[in-house]
Parts: C-alpha cells; sequence; structure tokens
C-alpha cells in the first residue's frame, strides 16, 4: 500500500530542536521495518514523522513528542494488484483496511484493518491456524502489527503499516496471503 502525506503549519520558538524520521519501506521476511512497519512475508511501510524528542523511534516518550505523521502503508499480498481488491493504504484519520486476498474461499475479513486516531487497527479474523502464534499481530501506538509463527518464528502473510496507531497485520490462512492495513497519520493541533 501507499504511505500517507500530511502537511501543516507551526509556530515554533527559535532554536527548538525538530527531528524527522523517515520510514523505511516494508521488506519481506525482516524484523526491523524502520518507523513501525510490521514485518511480514510482505512487510508494511514505517511511518515519517517530526518529533520534539529524540530517541530511538520506538521509545514510548518520542512516540507522544510527534507533532506530524504521515502513516505507513500495509503490505499485499505476493503479486497483489488494484484488480485484486483495495490494498492497504494509510490515511489521515483512519488507515484503509485491507482488502488485498489471494484466498481459496476468497473471504476478506483475514485481511488488516486500519488504525485510527485511538487505537491499532485490529487483525484479520481469528479463525487462522496460525492465531495461537500472532500475540502482536494488531496495531499499535505508533507500530503496525505482525505475527512470529510456530515452529520456525518466520513472520507471515502481510505486515500493518506504521501510524499515529499503526495498522493490523494480515492473517496467513496456510495456503493464501492476505494483506495487512494502512497506518493513520496525524496532526497536531
Amino acid at each position: 500500500g501507499r504511505g500517507g502525506y500530511t502537511s501543516g503549519q507551526i509556530n515554533l520558538t527559535r532554536g527548538t530542536l525538530l527531528y524527522i524520521y523517515v520510514g523505511e519501506v516494508g521488506q519481506g521476511y525482516t524484523y526491523s521495518n524502520f518507523n513501525g512497519g510490521g514485518i511480514g512475508e510482505t512487510g508494511g511501510g514505517g511511518a515519517t514523522d517530526i518529533r520534539l524528542s529524540s530517541g530511538i523511534w520506538n521509545d514510548f516518550n518520542s512516540l507522544k513528542s510527534r507533532i506530524m505523521v504521515a502513516g505507513g502503508g500495509g503490505g499485499g499480498y505476493y503479486l497483489s494488484t488494484t484488480k485484486d481488491g483495495i490494498c492497504p493504504d494509510a490515511g489521515g484519520l483512519k488507515g484503509t483496511d485491507a482488502y488485498c486476498i489471494y484466498t481459496p474461499d476468497g473471504v476478506t475479513t483475514y485481511s488488516g484493518h486500519g488504525g485510527t486516531q485511538t487505537i491499532g487497527g485490529k487483525c484479520g479474523s481469528t479463525t487462522s491456524i496460525y492465531d495461537p502464534y500472532i500475540p502482536n499481530a494488531d496495531g499499535h501506538f505508533g507500530y503496525g502489527g505482525y505475527g512470529n509463527t510456530y515452529p520456525d518464528n518466520r513472520c507471515m502473510s502481510s505486515g500493518g503499516g506504521g501510524g499515529y496507531y499503526g495498522a493490523g497485520h494480515g492473517i496467513h490462512l496456510g495456503n493464501g496471503w492476505t494483506g495487512g492495513g494502512g497506518g493513520s497519520s496525524f496532526i497536531s493541533g
């Protein structure tokens, strides 16, 4: 999915330091999508933001100091295109729910949901055979959902996009792939 775009104006005191964190494009089978992109077979993109406090990207106090966030897009599935459904773009107040699917039954509820201004997006349907092994599949404050699967600890299906609140992970069905949701954007006011 495509990342979000934000713009705005703010009056700052001379000498105020701003910290710019540029999100990483979603990477497959990785454990470090910078700035919140959820890991997966197709990873979610990280958010890009401006902060008033430095620190590692996922430091809670640094995340709280963000004054502008452009959400990251969610991971699609292998060879997904728009003809396959709605791919998980980042959003404004809410990221896009993913409807990128490749499943034998064509069920879209396995895909992740977009993040909002108050809560991370939910992961796909909880009917997956991998459910017991994906405790972090929902999006959270600052990062998208991901899932480690048993027994090889690889991250299956698509990661959620990072954002003000990250998006949910797409659930792997064992014989199909789904999309992760898009992260939400934010402008302080």
